[in-house]
């Protein structure tokens, strides 16, 4: 299953690169529809969201062919998927700080890090092993308690008089 997703995925990108100019045969005649066509965007003819693309697009096109006629550049240059995005759109939306560690997900795994913090660092110090699993271990037991606590099942437990499979250590 996982290798036809990889084969699916990569015949994807292969007619992609085989369907867009490469930058030798790009000229002032290749159309903003053939690249949404190219690189299967949706954008509707008449709206704003394309006049502005198609703006933004035909400057870029124009700067890349000007680019590539100076023969004292050392290299070409071609359009791909971000051709239609201001620089601005593109260092927000691809080069811009990602939330990553601070996520509200990643925002308990991190207080559980620093509520542990000097417990961590002895057994960090003993093995560092044991304080990958340690961790990891404490953020399982801590995200199974908050999900029995909000969903009420301790009390559906108890009520029950069955044992939880895992108890959740106090630390």
């Amino acid at each position: 299953k996982r290798q036809m997703k990889t084969l699916i995925i990569t015949l994807s990108l292969f007619c992609l690169l085989l369907a867009a100019p490469k930058w030798h045969e790009l000229s002032s005649e290749y159309t903003f529809d053939q690249y949404i066509s190219d690189y299967s965007k949706n954008y509707a003819k008449g709206t704003r969201e394309y006049d502005q693309r198609k703006i933004i697009f035909e400057s870029k096109l124009q700067e890349i062919l000007s680019h590539n006629q100076n023969t004292s550049h050392t290299y070409k240059r071609g359009i791909n998927a971000f051709t239609d995005m201001s620089h601005q759109e593109f260092k927000q939306s691809k080069l811009g700080y990602s939330k990553g560690f601070r996520s509200s997900r990643n925002q308990q795994f991190r207080q559980l890090l620093l509520n542990n913090k000097k417990l961590l660092l002895n057994k960090s110090l003993n093995s560092p092993r044991a304080l990958t699993g340690e961790i990891i271990t404490q953020y399982l037991l801590q995200r199974i308690k908050d999900t029995v606590v909000h969903a009420g099942l301790s009390q559906l437990l108890q009520q029950l008089k069955v044992t939880p499979l895992f108890l959740p250590i106090n630390t």
